[in-house]
């Protein structure tokens, strides 16, 4: 079954709750010494890229200092490139850039037509 533009963005603002769910009051040598923790935070950042990659071009352009490519991007590194995952980037994306993140998907939900949903 297709999914809707709007189960897609439903699906990234969950992934970017659970992740800050799993990070609250961790800390990255924590996190760095945590393998499961470390592959759930990874899951959740290929959700959303991949997600990201079905918000439609006008949406997008309506958020131009989003970096829609790199969202789009960091999917295919943790997916082909697994080898070299840089702990710290994915911490950073975890800590900083999906909770900057979230905003602009909650707007874009908010402005999404019902027959979307």
């Amino acid at each position: 079954m297709k999914r809707t533009p709007a189960a897609r963005l439903v699906d990234i603002r969950e992934m970017i709750d659970a992740v800050a769910a799993m990070v609250e009051n961790v800390d990255l040598r924590t996190y760095r010494k945590d393998l499961k923790l470390r592959l759930a935070v990874e899951r959740c950042v290929e959700i959303v890229s991949e997600a990201s990659r079905h918000i439609s071009a006008t949406d997008k352009a309506g958020f131009p200092a989003v970096p829609w490519p790199e969202i789009a991007a960091i999917g295919n590194k943790l997916r082909h490139e697994y080898n070299r995952v840089d702990d710290l980037i994915v911490w950073q994306v975890a800590t900083e850039a999906l909770p900057a993140l979230r905003p602009t998907i909650v707007r874009l939900l908010e402005s999404a037509s019902p027959s979307e949903s």
